[in-house]
């Protein structure tokens, strides 16, 4: 990976995604060019997860907004992918509201089997954190009922990548990519499936 993306911008998560999906047709852009493509408004100073390392975002290089309003909306993020490839690239936004775990789940087999690029725009503070999820996996697969879903504190709206679907003990699961490494194992993190549903069904969109 560029060396630029292996740290993501504060509050650039939409932006960052931007930047990774462009290089894989060989165009580089950085993260603050994709973000200004994309509309992103950011929130000084910018908000990360707990253990990771802030990567400020230069003063006055983007709009600022409320913590409830900035990011990266939707529309920009697709408008963003089409403008950089030239619209070979094509971004299908799906409505997230009303969407089950069983619902996402075919949506999900049908993407991933094609191996397209699955971002989601998530609420963090729904996904499984990370300091329990060892405990809480392994607690599945051995039958038991875990004692309760680790929640973590980090609550803002989080672009992720969605890698694969698939089953574990008797929970349907899927496997994110991070942005950052804090979360997850090495910024990889295994979630149920319907988390992941209640995640993405929330409001404002960035």
């Amino acid at each position: 990976m560029r060396e630029d993306l292996l740290v993501q911008l504060d509050g650039l998560c939409g932006a960052y995604w931007v930047a990774r999906i462009a290089g894989e047709l060989g165009i580089v852009i950085d993260q603050l060019d994709a973000a200004r493509l994309a509309g992103t408004t950011v929130c000084e100073p910018g908000v990360v997860p707990e253990g990771a390392r802030s990567a400020l975002v230069p003063s006055g290089s983007l709009p600022s907004a409320g913590l409830l309003e900035a990011g990266t909306s939707v529309a920009g993020l697709v408008a963003a992918l089409a403008r950089l490839s030239e619209h070979r690239l094509s971004a299908l936004p799906l409505p997230a509201s009303g969407l089950t775990g069983e619902m996402l789940g075919r949506v999900l087999s049908l993407a991933l089997e094609r191996e397209a690029w699955v971002l989601a725009n998530v609420d963090a503070g729904l996904l499984l954190g990370r300091a329990d999820q060892r405990e809480y996996w392994a607690a599945l697969v051995a039958g038991r009922d875990p004692s309760g879903r680790p929640r973590p504190a980090w609550r803002v709206g989080h672009w992720v990548r969605v890698l694969a679907r698939g089953e574990l003990g008797r929970e349907e699961v899927v496997l994110l990519e991070e942005t950052y490494d804090v979360l997850g194992q090495g910024g990889v993190s295994l979630q149920p499936l319907e988390v992941l549903a209640r995640a993405l069904a929330r409001a404002g969109g960035r």
